[in-house]
């Protein structure tokens, strides 16, 4: 069933609900609970020579996206579970972070680790990081999604010699061709330097808290002090 479900990509009560004479997802789940390892750690360690299996040997450089994901947990809240914003009904849930090889023919995912509650983003990240190398990857640029925005971690990839892609919602005046962001509202075209080179750390932070304090802008924050439109 188990295997089932994988291959499909759904859950274990949905590959049960799909074959007729077959027990329910929660037996299943009550008969694989006791032989799962106790910790978390452990059971990444058995998961992970599975992930990097169809990779091989790359010689290139390549783009990894971070992504962080949240299962909504409905149960008592326990040390495997974090709590965030409000989703689906629920404050509390099972939560895990990703980093996948994009941008080539197919994606695959070197690195997979369980984020623990108030867990630091920058830790969570350097395990990732190190799971791509174990895995034989290097990698070139890292893309990243909101939720891993924070001070630490924008300053650890700088620190690896790695460039940093960050979504930025812009509005207003079309930014003028070129331009390094002013007067007009627009951003700098790229968090590299103009050059091109990804082995920029001071000028990517710097580009980085130009970027980051129009986005808090864009979304009503205080920025410095000042309201927005003030």
């Amino acid at each position: 069933m188990v295997r089932f479900a994988a291959a499909f990509a759904r859950s274990v009560a949905a590959a049960c609900a799909a074959i007729p004479a077959t027990p329910s997802g929660q037996a299943v789940g009550n008969c694989l609970d006791p032989s799962l390892p106790k910790r978390r750690r452990t059971l990444e360690r058995h998961l992970l020579p599975a992930l990097h299996a169809p990779l091989g040997r790359r010689r290139r450089a390549v783009r990894v996206a971070i992504d962080d994901h949240r299962v909504g947990y409905f149960g008592v809240a326990n040390r495997d579970t974090t709590r965030a914003e409000e989703a689906g009904g629920t404050h509390t849930f099972h939560t895990y972070a990703t980093a996948c090889v994009v941008g080539g023919p197919a994606r695959y995912t070197p690195g997979l680790t369980a984020v623990g509650d108030k867990e630091p983003m920058a830790a969570v990240l350097t395990r990732l990081l190190g799971q791509v190398i174990a895995a034989g990857v290097t990698a070139q640029s890292v893309l990243r999604d909101e939720t891993l925005f924070a001070v630490a971690v924008m300053r650890l990839l700088p620190s690896r010699n790695l460039s940093l892609v960050i979504p930025a919602v812009v509005r207003g005046r079309k930014p003028r061709h070129g331009g390094s962001g002013g007067a007009d509202g627009g951003l700098p075209p790229t968090l590299t330097d103009p050059g091109g080179n990804h082995q920029n750390p001071t000028a990517n932070l710097k580009l980085l808290d130009s970027v980051w304090g129009r986005v808090q802008h864009e979304r009503g924050g205080i920025v410095r002090g000042q309201r927005p439109g003030s």
